[in-house]
């Protein structure tokens, strides 16, 4: 999104993506900073993105770099103290600290398949949207 709304097409100052996980909800989020007159062309861009990755999933060659980088930002997030000790807290707060070679495997297991079905779950349900400013 980023490449295509503000690289290829100028229409943003920031374009942003984030998720939120909990036990039983969850979020994804795209967010976007703009000129009022660029909405309607970024919301068609967003939702034909994911419109693309609900029906044709993400090919071999992303898979491999999306997990080369989960398992990349892992291993270097482990360097920083903090980010240990929220690691370790976040266990306790669940009931379990997942190993890193654990959470480093699971990453390396997960399938073009199961990106799918998840994608196809999580980005056909329905959206909401919210406008900051001029709308």
């Amino acid at each position: 999104l980023f490449r295509i709304i503000r690289d290829e097409r100028g229409l943003a100052y920031e374009v942003d993506a984030a998720n939120a996980v909990y036990s039983d909800a969850g979020t994804v989020a795209v967010s976007t900073a703009s000129a009022p007159r660029h909405r309607g062309e970024i919301e068609r861009v967003i939702i034909g993105e994911i419109e693309d990755l609900a029906a044709n999933g993400v090919g071999a060659d992303e898979l491999a770099v999306a997990v080369g980088y989960l398992q990349g930002a892992t291993v270097l997030g482990l360097e920083d103290p903090g980010s240990r000790m929220a690691r370790l807290a976040g266990g306790e707060l669940v009931g379990r600290t997942v190993p890193v070679a654990e959470s480093l495997d699971g990453y390396a297991a997960v399938t073009s398949a199961d990106l799918s079905r998840v994608a196809v779950e999580i980005l056909t349900a329905p959206y909401a949207e919210v406008v900051v400013g001029p709308s």
